[in-house]
């Protein structure tokens, strides 16, 4: 029987020694901003701008705050962007 070990270790061991201290630089998260706009041949929502995600998934479920615009590329969106709830 033969067995082959094959290491891509910086320090070419097997085992990781367990009481080596192990240090990673974390960035911080950059801020992001989510936006659309849809606009028909007869109407636009106008832009929208969300903070979060979920404020966005909501603003494209809200009639009022789009003008009754655009209703199916909303619900399209809201979909693809595998927003939680329904539309």
């Amino acid at each position: 029987m033969i067995f082959s070990f094959i290491s891509c270790g910086k320090d070419g061991r097997f085992i990781a020694n367990s009481q080596q201290e192990v240090i990673y630089k974390v960035e911080p998260a950059a801020e992001e901003k989510y936006e659309y706009e849809f606009f028909l041949q007869d109407c636009s929502t106008g832009i929208q701008r969300f903070d979060s995600f979920i404020d966005a998934c909501n603003g494209l479920t809200d009639e009022q705050r789009n003008k009754s615009c655009a209703r199916e590329e909303r619900r399209d969106l809201f979909i693809n962007s595998e927003c939680p709830g329904s539309f």
